[in-house]
């Protein structure tokens, strides 16, 4: 059986996500392990250990859903751009919960609001922050303002991320 550093080293060779996510879901001590990699700062661990989870979580959902909360810590403590973008990415898959849910609707809206923020970071923000609007109504105008307000200084992809998000918006 490979380890985590193996499979993510020859992840890193051959992207070949299917065979890599398939290894990882058959034992669910490797997504705990790749959970562990996001908060190395040794390269390429924390970027391709994210990155193969978007994967896994894309084909094995059910084998990362009892990890969804640690999933949640693991954003909140990451501090790598590129680790921070597929957590989050990772986490648009799954339904909001209160866990930590103060904590991650800041995250959000601090990444949102931040220029040095990439733009796939913002975008996974914004679609993350809609949720939270029926547990929070009261941020809806404010949120409405700050994608506005973004949408005049950011890329294409993020103006159309914006349309969309303030289209869904005005039907609620």
């Amino acid at each position: 059986m490979q380890s985590i550093e193996e499979i993510l080293l020859d992840f890193k060779s051959n992207r070949n996500y299917k065979y890599s996510s398939n290894l990882i879901a058959q034992d669910s001590s490797h997504i705990k392990d790749l959970l562990k990699y996001c908060l190395t700062l040794k390269y390429p661990f924390p970027q391709y250990s994210s990155w193969l989870l978007t994967h896994v979580t894309e084909n094995y959902f059910d084998k990362v859903l009892p990890f969804h909360s640690i999933i949640i810590d693991t954003f909140l403590a990451c501090k790598e751009p590129s680790t921070q973008r597929n957590l989050c990415n990772v986490l648009t898959r799954f339904p909001k919960i209160e866990y930590r849910e103060g904590e991650l609707l800041n995250a959000y809206l601090d990444f949102l609001q931040n220029s040095e923020t990439k733009v796939a970071l913002k975008v996974y923000s914004m679609y993350q922050i809609v949720p939270f609007l029926k547990t929070y109504p009261e941020i809806k105008s404010e949120f409405q303002g700050i994608i506005e307000t973004e949408m005049q200084r950011e890329t294409a992809a993020f103006i159309s991320a914006g349309r969309k998000v303030l289209k869904q918006l005005a039907k609620n």
